[in-house]
């Protein structure tokens, strides 16, 4: 700093001495051409010895002076030391959520919707009762159905003792072989008339369970297409939709990664080697009850 500051006022000083040097010039100038007549080289002897000393005096007078701007301190920098630790790298998409079982709940039967038992955006379990459907003529039909699944078996019974008396008088030969053939028909059509009625009653039996239209899943209901009073139409294909039903429990989220992200975030996953990998997650906004929702991230390659 000495050395600069030595350098600065040598600076200065030269500045100085120019300075007032060209001024008394010119004034010297001026006056001889003020009084030509008068001037002669003594003349101009002396006055080049009172400039001189007159420029001396002006600079040490002036210039030692320390007039000029002050040094500035050089400028105060932090000096910090980097840090160096662990840090995640992340990325934030949009993913949008997926049941993955999600049913449409439709009428089986035709009937008079008579019972809603569940209200709408509910959670309902498998087995709830979700529309009650007027059962009474589904009744009165299995009630037909069974009293003739009791004559068929009457009918089976009698045509099988008659098989069995014919068996007997054939050996004897009080009756024909074409007698016996008849009793032995008889009875087979008796059985073959009483497994197709037991079949009519178990459909009859069916109608009526469905009837209740219960919940396949568990999950989440939506809102009644088809309110209570109202007749609706069943059958396989063209039955009447009452209401859908989504799964809640475990959720599919699928969110869409670019190339570019997907690839580097695999193998990292992956360990490098790119096998399947599987990886706990949390979401802490879709809370449930105050405790954050889990689930599992699910990578192939």
């Amino acid at each position: 700093m000495n050395g600069l500051e030595d350098w600065s006022r040598s600076d200065r000083f030269l500045g100085c001495f120019v300075a007032v040097g060209a001024r008394l010039y010119i004034i010297l100038g001026m006056s001889i051409v003020r009084n030509p007549t008068k001037t002669n080289m003594s003349g101009l002897r002396r006055t080049g010895a009172g400039v001189v000393l007159g420029v001396f005096a002006l600079l040490v007078v002036g210039c030692g002076q320390n007039g000029g701007a002050p040094v500035r301190p050089p400028p105060t920098v932090t000096v910090m030391h980097p840090l160096q630790k662990e840090v995640t790298d992340w990325e934030d998409y949009a993913g949008r959520l997926q049941s993955p079982e999600s049913t449409t709940i439709q009428a089986r039967i035709s009937g008079v919707i008579t019972e809603t038992p569940f209200k709408e955006g509910a959670l309902v379990h498998q087995g709830d009762t979700l529309f009650v459907i007027d059962d009474r003529p589904f009744k009165a039909d299995l009630d037909n159905k069974k009293a003739t699944v009791a004559k068929d078996a009457a009918q089976v019974d009698l045509t099988k003792a008659q098989l069995d008396r014919s068996q007997r008088l054939l050996q004897t030969h009080v009756v024909d072989q074409q007698d016996f053939d008849i009793a032995e028909a008889n009875y087979r059509q008796a059985q073959a008339q009483l497994a197709a009625d037991q079949g009519a009653q178990e459909v009859s039996e069916l109608n009526l369970e469905w009837t209740r239209v219960q919940a396949p899943i568990t999950g989440l209901v939506s809102k009644i297409n088809v309110t209570v009073g109202n007749l609706v139409t069943g059958g396989v294909g063209n039955g009447t939709a009452l209401t859908t039903l989504v799964s809640v429990d475990p959720l599919y989220c699928y969110v869409p990664v670019p190339d570019a992200a997907a690839v580097p975030g695999l193998c990292a996953v992956a360990g490098g080697d790119g096998a399947r990998h599987e990886d706990r997650v949390r979401d802490p906004v879709g809370k449930r009850d105050g405790i954050p929702a889990q689930g599992r991230d699910r990578f192939h390659r």
